[in-house]
């Protein structure tokens, strides 16, 4: 059984276990994974006037974490990126895993504050997998092509507590995914682009099974999390939690 806490704020201990921590931002996305002393940053970005950089600084400070091993970046949009850079400056990042930045008007910057910083750039056009303490992180290249949406690394984590993150990758995205990556049944979905009604698919619910789900969003002018979406979920049994509900949410095992 997975344990679910809810964190209403960042000043909990940390602890040795695994375990990934949707963080409150508002509309955006920044997952923390966390191995030992071991750190992933998974998007770090939000449109509702929050520094999700900041908050995300905060929290990891707060559990005496002062450098991170790897950035991930499913792809640029402005609500998963726009506090990277604040991450960069003040702290080590050991690396930072990207899509081809080709045409996203946001990536030149963190691209370069990145190679100042000492950062390793990782170009993630095939499969890559990067084994941390007790977790594996395994970034998919997309697997379609169109907007920036569906141009999403896919990023699994796999071990204690199986994870799937899909950035703002919609159905057809994910039914890409779904035929060509080896994907596991899930404890964790965090659900993707906010809860869009274009994303979280019944193919993709059906094939994973997650056992949890978290949305990561705050007040919005798009409808998110769609009513059709928290639907599908339901349908599916699966359980599911908010950020703008439940401030931080935490799984750990």
């Amino acid at each position: 059984m997975l344990l679910c806490v809810f964190l209403l704020s960042p000043y909990l201990p940390g602890t040795n276990d695994v375990s990934i921590t949707v963080l409150d931002v508002g509309q955006g996305l920044c997952a923390v994974v966390a191995s030992g002393d071991k750190t992933v940053l998974v998007d770090c970005g939000s449109n509702s006037g929050e520094n999700a950089g900041e908050i995300a600084h905060e929290f990891l400070t707060n559990k005496g974490r002062t450098s991170v091993d790897l950035i991930v970046l499913t792809h640029f949009h402005a609500d998963h990126v726009n506090g990277v850079e604040f991450i960069l400056s003040r702290m080590h990042v050991a690396a930072l895993a990207i899509p081809d930045p080709e045409g996203a008007f946001l990536a030149d910057s963190i691209i370069s504050l990145a190679r100042k910083r000492g950062t390793e750039i990782i170009y993630v056009m095939d499969p890559v997998s990067v084994t941390l303490d007790d977790v594996e992180i395994v970034l998919f290249p997309p697997y379609s092509r169109g907007d920036e949406n569906e141009r999403c690394l896919a990023v699994l984590c796999r071990g204690a507590i199986n994870a799937l993150i899909t950035g703002d990758m919609n159905a057809a995205g994910e039914r890409s995914l779904l035929r060509n990556a080896d994907l596991p049944a899930l404890d964790l979905l965090i659900v993707g682009h906010h809860g869009s009604r274009h994303s979280t698919s019944a193919e993709l619910l059906s094939a994973l099974t997650p056992a949890l789900a978290v949305v990561p969003v705050g007040y919005n002018s798009y409808g998110h999390p769609a009513n059709e979406t928290l639907e599908r979920l339901e349908q599916f049994a699966v359980p599911v939690y908010r950020t703008d509900e439940a401030g931080h949410v935490t799984i750990t095992r």
